[in-house]
Protein backbone atom coordinates (compact mmCIF):
# COMPACT_ATOMS: atom_id res chain seq x y z
CA UNK A 1 0.00 0.00 0.00
CA UNK A 2 2.73 2.59 0.82
CA UNK A 3 4.49 1.85 -2.48
CA UNK A 4 1.19 2.37 -4.30
CA UNK A 5 0.98 5.79 -2.66
CA UNK A 6 4.42 6.65 -4.02
CA UNK A 7 3.35 5.48 -7.47
CA UNK A 8 0.16 7.52 -7.18
CA UNK A 9 2.25 10.57 -6.32
CA UNK A 10 4.22 10.22 -9.55
CA UNK A 11 1.06 9.74 -11.62
CA UNK A 12 -0.73 12.67 -10.01
CA UNK A 13 2.37 14.81 -10.46
CA UNK A 14 2.15 14.28 -14.20
CA UNK A 15 -1.60 14.87 -14.22
CA UNK A 16 -1.35 18.11 -12.26
CA UNK A 17 1.38 19.41 -14.55
CA UNK A 18 -0.14 18.31 -17.86
CA UNK A 19 -3.91 18.49 -17.41
CA UNK A 20 -4.62 21.95 -16.11
CA UNK A 21 -2.64 22.21 -12.90
CA UNK A 22 -4.00 23.36 -9.54
CA UNK A 23 -6.88 25.42 -10.94
CA UNK A 24 -8.54 22.21 -12.09
CA UNK A 25 -7.58 19.76 -9.35
CA UNK A 26 -7.16 21.78 -6.14
CA UNK A 27 -7.92 25.52 -6.40
CA UNK A 28 -7.62 25.94 -2.61
CA UNK A 29 -3.89 25.06 -2.95
CA UNK A 30 -3.32 27.58 -5.72
CA UNK A 31 -1.29 30.05 -3.54
CA UNK A 32 1.62 27.60 -3.29
CA UNK A 33 1.98 27.84 -7.09
CA UNK A 34 2.05 31.64 -7.01
CA UNK A 35 5.18 33.74 -6.48
CA UNK A 36 3.60 36.56 -4.47
CA UNK A 37 4.62 36.76 -0.83
CA UNK A 38 3.10 36.74 1.66
CA UNK A 39 0.49 34.34 0.31
CA UNK A 40 -2.54 33.09 2.22
CA UNK A 41 -4.32 29.76 2.31
CA UNK A 42 -7.93 29.66 3.48
CA UNK A 43 -7.91 26.27 5.19
CA UNK A 44 -6.24 24.73 8.23
CA UNK A 45 -3.18 22.67 7.18
CA UNK A 46 -3.95 19.83 9.59
CA UNK A 47 -7.14 19.25 7.56
CA UNK A 48 -5.33 18.35 4.34
CA UNK A 49 -7.18 15.55 2.57
CA UNK A 50 -5.50 12.46 1.16
CA UNK A 51 -5.72 13.92 -2.34
CA UNK A 52 -4.31 17.25 -1.11
CA UNK A 53 -1.33 15.42 0.36
CA UNK A 54 -0.69 13.60 -2.92
CA UNK A 55 -0.81 16.91 -4.78
CA UNK A 56 1.64 18.53 -2.34
CA UNK A 57 3.99 15.54 -2.64
CA UNK A 58 3.71 15.86 -6.41
CA UNK A 59 4.62 19.53 -6.14
CA UNK A 60 7.65 18.73 -3.99
CA UNK A 61 8.72 16.08 -6.49
CA UNK A 62 8.32 18.36 -9.50
CA UNK A 63 10.31 21.13 -7.79
CA UNK A 64 13.16 18.74 -7.05
CA UNK A 65 13.17 17.37 -10.61
CA UNK A 66 13.19 20.86 -12.13
CA UNK A 67 16.06 21.83 -9.81
CA UNK A 68 18.14 18.87 -10.98
CA UNK A 69 17.32 19.53 -14.63
CA UNK A 70 17.80 23.29 -14.77
CA UNK A 71 20.82 23.95 -12.64
CA UNK A 72 22.10 24.59 -9.12
CA UNK A 73 20.40 27.93 -8.60
CA UNK A 74 20.59 27.42 -4.85
CA UNK A 75 24.32 28.22 -5.03
CA UNK A 76 23.74 31.77 -6.31
CA UNK A 77 23.88 33.23 -2.83
CA UNK A 78 24.09 31.69 0.61
CA UNK A 79 24.61 34.89 2.57
CA UNK A 80 21.47 36.94 2.15
CA UNK A 81 18.34 37.15 0.03
CA UNK A 82 16.82 40.59 -0.69
CA UNK A 83 13.95 41.51 1.62
CA UNK A 84 11.42 41.61 -1.20
CA UNK A 85 12.14 37.96 -1.93
CA UNK A 86 11.31 36.62 1.53
CA UNK A 87 9.00 33.63 1.22
CA UNK A 88 6.06 33.40 3.61
CA UNK A 89 2.67 31.76 3.88
CA UNK A 90 -0.21 32.32 6.28
CA UNK A 91 -3.26 30.19 7.03
CA UNK A 92 -5.84 29.60 9.79
CA UNK A 93 -5.46 26.80 12.32
CA UNK A 94 -8.45 24.85 13.60
CA UNK A 95 -7.96 21.93 15.96
CA UNK A 96 -10.27 19.08 16.87
CA UNK A 97 -10.53 15.99 19.04
CA UNK A 98 -9.48 13.97 15.99
CA UNK A 99 -6.06 15.66 16.08
CA UNK A 100 -5.59 14.70 19.71
CA UNK A 101 -6.80 11.14 19.08
CA UNK A 102 -4.33 10.72 16.21
CA UNK A 103 -1.52 12.01 18.42
CA UNK A 104 -2.42 9.61 21.23
CA UNK A 105 -2.46 6.70 18.76
CA UNK A 106 1.01 7.64 17.51
CA UNK A 107 2.20 8.28 21.07
CA UNK A 108 1.68 4.63 21.94
CA UNK A 109 -0.48 5.17 25.03
CA UNK A 110 -4.17 4.35 25.25
CA UNK A 111 -5.13 7.75 26.65
CA UNK A 112 -3.85 10.94 28.20
CA UNK A 113 -5.11 11.82 31.65
CA UNK A 114 -7.53 14.69 31.18
CA UNK A 115 -6.00 17.59 29.31
CA UNK A 116 -3.02 18.10 31.61
CA UNK A 117 0.06 16.52 30.12
CA UNK A 118 3.81 16.93 30.62
CA UNK A 119 5.59 19.89 29.09
CA UNK A 120 7.52 17.90 26.46
CA UNK A 121 4.33 16.29 25.14
CA UNK A 122 2.52 19.62 24.88
CA UNK A 123 5.42 21.04 22.85
CA UNK A 124 5.59 18.04 20.54
CA UNK A 125 1.83 17.92 19.97
CA UNK A 126 1.79 21.56 18.86
CA UNK A 127 4.87 20.86 16.76
CA UNK A 128 3.08 18.06 14.89
CA UNK A 129 -0.10 20.10 14.53
CA UNK A 130 1.72 23.00 12.87
CA UNK A 131 4.27 21.03 10.81
CA UNK A 132 2.02 20.79 7.71
CA UNK A 133 2.43 24.56 7.31
CA UNK A 134 6.16 24.06 6.85
CA UNK A 135 5.59 21.36 4.23
CA UNK A 136 3.29 23.69 2.29
CA UNK A 137 5.98 26.39 2.37
CA UNK A 138 8.52 23.92 0.95
CA UNK A 139 6.15 23.26 -1.94
CA UNK A 140 6.08 26.92 -3.01
CA UNK A 141 7.71 27.69 -6.35
CA UNK A 142 10.04 30.36 -4.99
CA UNK A 143 11.18 28.55 -1.85
CA UNK A 144 14.98 28.37 -1.81
CA UNK A 145 15.14 24.83 -0.42
CA UNK A 146 15.05 21.86 -2.81
CA UNK A 147 12.59 19.59 -0.96
CA UNK A 148 13.84 16.10 -1.84
CA UNK A 149 17.51 17.09 -1.72
CA UNK A 150 17.49 18.30 1.87
CA UNK A 151 17.11 16.92 5.39
CA UNK A 152 15.78 18.29 8.66
CA UNK A 153 18.84 18.31 10.95
CA UNK A 154 17.45 20.00 14.05
CA UNK A 155 14.40 21.76 15.49
CA UNK A 156 13.81 24.35 18.16
CA UNK A 157 10.30 24.44 19.63
CA UNK A 158 9.11 27.29 21.86
CA UNK A 159 5.88 27.53 23.83
CA UNK A 160 5.73 31.22 24.73
CA UNK A 161 2.24 31.28 26.29
CA UNK A 162 1.39 27.85 27.75
CA UNK A 163 -1.69 29.35 29.42
CA UNK A 164 -3.20 29.98 25.97
CA UNK A 165 -2.23 26.64 24.42
CA UNK A 166 -4.25 24.14 26.43
CA UNK A 167 -6.61 21.84 24.56
CA UNK A 168 -9.80 23.42 26.03
CA UNK A 169 -8.71 26.75 24.54
CA UNK A 170 -7.27 25.48 21.26
CA UNK A 171 -10.00 23.07 20.19
CA UNK A 172 -12.90 25.56 19.96
CA UNK A 173 -10.72 28.49 18.93
CA UNK A 174 -11.35 29.76 15.39
CA UNK A 175 -9.13 32.86 15.35
CA UNK A 176 -5.74 31.13 15.40
CA UNK A 177 -3.35 31.92 12.55
CA UNK A 178 -0.21 30.15 11.37
CA UNK A 179 2.58 32.06 9.67
CA UNK A 180 5.49 30.20 8.10
CA UNK A 181 8.53 31.74 6.46
CA UNK A 182 11.98 30.88 5.14
CA UNK A 183 14.95 32.70 6.65
CA UNK A 184 16.54 35.37 4.47
CA UNK A 185 20.01 34.20 5.46
CA UNK A 186 21.44 30.72 5.50
CA UNK A 187 24.44 29.24 7.24
CA UNK A 188 27.38 27.64 5.51
CA UNK A 189 28.31 24.23 6.94
CA UNK A 190 30.62 21.44 5.87
CA UNK A 191 27.98 19.52 3.89
CA UNK A 192 26.13 22.45 2.32
CA UNK A 193 23.78 25.23 3.42
CA UNK A 194 21.38 25.42 6.36
CA UNK A 195 18.09 27.31 6.14
CA UNK A 196 15.67 28.03 8.96
CA UNK A 197 11.96 27.57 8.26
CA UNK A 198 9.95 29.27 11.00
CA UNK A 199 6.34 28.42 11.88
CA UNK A 200 4.55 30.72 14.35
CA UNK A 201 1.11 30.37 15.92
CA UNK A 202 -0.76 33.57 16.76
CA UNK A 203 -4.08 34.08 18.50
CA UNK A 204 -5.96 37.33 19.23
CA UNK A 205 -5.42 38.81 22.67
CA UNK A 206 -8.63 39.16 24.69
CA UNK A 207 -7.36 42.47 26.04
CA UNK A 208 -6.20 44.23 22.86
CA UNK A 209 -7.63 42.05 20.10
CA UNK A 210 -4.23 42.03 18.39
CA UNK A 211 -2.42 38.84 17.40
CA UNK A 212 -0.11 37.38 20.06
CA UNK A 213 2.55 34.80 19.20
CA UNK A 214 2.01 31.86 21.56
CA UNK A 215 4.08 29.14 19.87
CA UNK A 216 7.02 28.99 17.48
CA UNK A 217 8.97 26.20 15.81
CA UNK A 218 12.21 26.58 13.86
CA UNK A 219 13.07 23.78 11.43
CA UNK A 220 16.72 23.84 10.37
CA UNK A 221 17.02 22.28 6.92
CA UNK A 222 20.33 21.15 5.45
CA UNK A 223 20.55 21.57 1.68
CA UNK A 224 23.42 19.38 0.49
CA UNK A 225 25.90 21.18 -1.74
CA UNK A 226 29.59 20.97 -2.57
CA UNK A 227 31.65 24.08 -1.93
CA UNK A 228 35.24 25.02 -1.20
CA UNK A 229 34.62 27.40 1.69
CA UNK A 230 35.51 26.11 5.15
CA UNK A 231 32.72 26.65 7.65
CA UNK A 232 33.46 27.64 11.24
CA UNK A 233 32.19 25.34 13.99
CA UNK A 234 29.60 26.53 16.48
CA UNK A 235 28.39 24.68 19.55
CA UNK A 236 24.98 23.06 18.95
CA UNK A 237 22.67 20.59 20.71
CA UNK A 238 24.24 17.84 18.60
CA UNK A 239 27.57 18.38 20.38
CA UNK A 240 28.06 15.90 23.22
CA UNK A 241 29.16 16.92 26.71
CA UNK A 242 31.30 14.02 27.99
CA UNK A 243 30.89 15.10 31.63
CA UNK A 244 27.09 14.79 31.63
CA UNK A 245 25.78 12.37 34.26
CA UNK A 246 22.91 10.33 32.84
CA UNK A 247 20.08 8.62 34.68
CA UNK A 248 19.28 5.01 33.94
CA UNK A 249 18.14 4.57 30.34
CA UNK A 250 14.56 3.54 29.51
CA UNK A 251 13.93 1.18 26.55
CA UNK A 252 11.06 1.60 24.09
CA UNK A 253 10.15 -0.05 20.81
CA UNK A 254 9.34 1.30 17.37
CA UNK A 255 7.12 -0.80 15.10
CA UNK A 256 7.28 -0.90 11.31
CA UNK A 257 3.91 0.86 10.95
CA UNK A 258 4.55 3.55 13.57
CA UNK A 259 5.75 6.15 11.00
CA UNK A 260 2.42 5.83 9.19
CA UNK A 261 0.60 6.67 12.44
CA UNK A 262 2.72 9.78 12.89
CA UNK A 263 2.23 10.83 9.27
CA UNK A 264 -1.51 11.04 9.99
CA UNK A 265 -0.72 13.68 12.62
CA UNK A 266 1.94 15.80 10.91
CA UNK A 267 0.99 15.05 7.24
CA UNK A 268 4.63 14.25 6.39
CA UNK A 269 4.19 11.38 3.94
CA UNK A 270 7.73 11.54 2.60
CA UNK A 271 8.25 8.17 0.85
CA UNK A 272 11.18 7.31 3.13
CA UNK A 273 8.72 7.21 6.06
CA UNK A 274 6.06 5.01 4.47
CA UNK A 275 7.69 2.71 1.90
CA UNK A 276 10.71 0.45 2.33
CA UNK A 277 11.05 0.16 -1.47
CA UNK A 278 11.05 3.94 -1.93
CA UNK A 279 13.51 4.39 0.93
CA UNK A 280 15.93 1.87 -0.60
CA UNK A 281 15.62 3.56 -3.98
CA UNK A 282 16.82 6.74 -2.24
CA UNK A 283 19.81 4.98 -0.69
CA UNK A 284 18.39 4.28 2.77
CA UNK A 285 18.26 0.85 4.47
CA UNK A 286 14.47 0.86 4.91
CA UNK A 287 11.59 2.85 6.39
CA UNK A 288 12.96 5.73 8.48
CA UNK A 289 11.23 7.08 11.60
CA UNK A 290 10.23 10.74 11.85
CA UNK A 291 12.64 12.42 14.27
CA UNK A 292 10.02 14.24 16.34
CA UNK A 293 7.96 11.04 16.59
CA UNK A 294 10.95 9.26 18.14
CA UNK A 295 11.13 12.04 20.74
CA UNK A 296 7.38 11.71 21.41
CA UNK A 297 7.64 7.98 22.11
CA UNK A 298 10.80 8.49 24.17
CA UNK A 299 9.12 11.00 26.49
CA UNK A 300 6.01 8.80 26.74
CA UNK A 301 8.23 5.94 27.91
CA UNK A 302 10.13 8.16 30.34
CA UNK A 303 6.86 9.41 31.82
CA UNK A 304 5.74 5.85 32.55
CA UNK A 305 9.12 4.77 33.92
CA UNK A 306 10.41 4.70 37.49
CA UNK A 307 12.77 7.65 37.12
CA UNK A 308 13.20 9.82 40.23
CA UNK A 309 10.25 12.07 41.09
CA UNK A 310 12.35 15.11 40.22
CA UNK A 311 11.96 14.27 36.54
CA UNK A 312 8.15 14.32 36.65
CA UNK A 313 8.13 17.52 38.69
CA UNK A 314 10.47 19.20 36.23
CA UNK A 315 8.34 18.23 33.22
CA UNK A 316 5.09 19.52 34.74
CA UNK A 317 6.07 23.11 35.43
CA UNK A 318 3.78 25.71 33.87
CA UNK A 319 6.44 28.21 32.76
CA UNK A 320 7.13 29.10 29.11
CA UNK A 321 9.23 26.25 27.73
CA UNK A 322 11.44 25.21 24.85
CA UNK A 323 12.99 22.14 23.30
CA UNK A 324 15.97 21.69 20.99
CA UNK A 325 16.35 18.45 19.06
CA UNK A 326 19.28 17.44 16.85
CA UNK A 327 18.89 14.48 14.49
CA UNK A 328 22.25 12.73 14.26
CA UNK A 329 21.55 9.32 12.71
CA UNK A 330 18.52 8.02 10.77
CA UNK A 331 16.53 5.36 12.61
CA UNK A 332 15.33 2.39 10.57
CA UNK A 333 12.19 0.69 11.85
CA UNK A 334 11.31 -1.66 13.44
CA UNK A 335 13.82 -1.23 16.23
CA UNK A 336 14.35 -0.95 19.98
CA UNK A 337 15.72 2.32 21.33
CA UNK A 338 16.83 3.68 24.69
CA UNK A 339 16.08 7.12 26.13
CA UNK A 340 18.06 8.75 28.90
CA UNK A 341 18.01 12.14 30.60
CA UNK A 342 20.31 14.26 32.73
CA UNK A 343 18.53 16.56 35.13
CA UNK A 344 21.58 18.67 35.91
CA UNK A 345 23.95 19.04 32.96
CA UNK A 346 27.40 20.05 34.13
CA UNK A 347 27.35 23.26 32.09
CA UNK A 348 24.00 24.45 33.50
CA UNK A 349 25.06 27.58 35.42
CA UNK A 350 22.12 29.90 34.76
CA UNK A 351 19.33 29.01 37.16
CA UNK A 352 16.94 31.37 35.34
CA UNK A 353 17.12 29.18 32.25
CA UNK A 354 17.09 25.65 33.63
CA UNK A 355 16.95 22.62 31.39
CA UNK A 356 17.61 18.91 31.17
CA UNK A 357 19.53 17.08 28.48
CA UNK A 358 18.24 13.96 26.75
CA UNK A 359 19.57 11.39 24.32
CA UNK A 360 17.98 8.59 22.30
CA UNK A 361 20.25 5.70 21.43
CA UNK A 362 20.17 2.63 19.22
CA UNK A 363 22.72 -0.06 20.08
CA UNK A 364 24.75 2.42 22.16
CA UNK A 365 24.94 4.92 19.28
CA UNK A 366 23.33 8.31 19.80
CA UNK A 367 20.67 8.98 17.15
CA UNK A 368 18.96 12.02 18.67
CA UNK A 369 20.26 14.51 21.21
CA UNK A 370 18.47 17.47 22.70
CA UNK A 371 17.48 19.69 25.60
CA UNK A 372 14.20 20.61 27.24
CA UNK A 373 13.89 23.60 29.52
CA UNK A 374 12.12 26.71 30.72
CA UNK A 375 12.64 30.40 30.12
Amino acid sequence: MPFMMVLATIIISGAVLLLGGPRLFCPHLLPIWESESPARLNFSPNQLSGFDILVVLSKLLSRSISHSAFGPWIKLSFREVPTDQQISLTMPLQTSQADLDAYIAADGRSALVGVSWPGPQQLLFLSALTEPAMLLLLARNNCKVRPLGAVNVRNRIELLRPDLCTMPLLMPFVGATLTTSCSQKCGLVRRGFEYDLVVSLQIPSEASGQQVTVFRQIFTILQFSKHEIHASHQARPSDADPSTKWMESVPFSFKADDPSLWAKVCKDYNPIHISAIAARMLGLPGIIAHGNHVAVKAFASLEQSTLPTGYAEFCRKENPRWMEIAFIRPIKVPTVLNARVSMRPSNSEDSSNEYMAFEILEKDKVCIRGRFGYS
